[in-house]
């Protein structure tokens, strides 16, 4: 591990610990004026409004302005509330607004386990933090942080509300056929691109999709139930949530595997798609979905 490594990780911890010093509210308050003064002189600005162009042109440049502008804000609420997730996390019951629980109960009771699916809306780590308040054993698939300090901190806070963390890789892939045996539900965030992914079509452009935990709930015959998280407006602090839970689908059945995962991926995208359209300024832009 270089020098760097120790530097960029006291230098991010630093601020984490001012954020968390001060509070859910001011903490979030700070890290997204912080971001967002950083963040729209960045290259990651220029793309984020490259892609939000081609993905809604109906958008004006002034409301992508908007949006851009509230996106960068969002992604400091996020790493403040990173901070505070053990907190936030214990009072999961008062911050989480939960719209379609009947179809967790369900699954509850079936004694089966499923596959989540989502994107990276509002703040997205709260997804785990639903399946641990509704009593679920879970575990998720994450990308390691290239800094091994801040990987270390980033699993430790993650401890509480999400008792199996899966790295991405061939042994990830094995733990994750493990917990599904062991009856262990999964949880993935599909909506970046990954270059050994399967084609698709997102927002009208062909891109590249991780496929993975869907092929998973295909193999195993187990339901995929997509979840979305969005912020609620006009409250103490930041992070309080309306978690919308969709109708659970399994995923179709057939000689044609492949052709089976396309459909399921198709569907799972053109609810990504109604996500973000509905509240851009939550999804994560910046990532280089489209690269070709």
């Amino acid at each position: 591990m270089s020098y760097k490594n120790y530097l960029q990780a006291a230098l991010a911890l630093s601020f984490i610990w001012i954020f968390k010093r001060l509070g859910l509210y001011l903490g979030a308050k700070l890290a997204g004026v912080a971001v967002l003064s950083f963040g729209r002189f960045t290259r990651e600005h220029k793309l984020a409004d490259v892609n939000m162009a081609a993905a809604m042109p109906e958008l004006t440049p002034q409301e992508r302005k908007i949006a851009l502008r509230d996106m960068w804000h969002n992604i400091g609420h996020v790493l403040a509330e990173m901070a505070h997730m053990k907190h936030i996390a214990a009072q999961a019951e008062q911050r989480l607004h939960v719209h379609g629980s009947e179809h967790l109960h369900a699954l509850k009771e079936s004694g089966k386990p499923f596959v989540l699916v989502s994107a990276h809306t509002g703040n997205w780590e709260i997804n785990m933090v639903l399946l641990e308040q509704m009593g679920f054993e879970a575990g998720a698939i994450y990308r390691a942080s290239n800094n091994p300090v801040m990987d270390k901190w980033i699993v430790n806070q993650r401890a509480g509300y999400m008792p199996h963390q899966i790295p991405k890789g061939a042994e990830g892939s094995k733990q994750m056929i493990r917990l599904l045996k062991n009856g262990v539900s999964l949880g993935a965030l599909i909506d970046q691109r990954l270059n050994t992914g399967d084609p698709i079509t997102f927002f009208g452009r062909p891109t590249r999709a991780p496929s993975a935990a869907v092929k998973l709930a295909h193999r195993f015959d187990l339901m995929v139930l997509p979840v979305r998280v969005c912020r609620r407006a006009n409250m103490p602090d930041t992070a309080y949530f309306d978690v919308h839970v969709e109708a659970p689908f399994k995923v179709r059945q057939s000689d044609d595997r492949q052709g089976d995962t396309d459909r399921a991926m198709a569907h799972i995208y053109a609810r990504f798609e109604d996500w973000i359209s509905s509240r851009p300024a939550e999804w994560f832009w910046v990532h280089d979905r489209w690269r070709q």
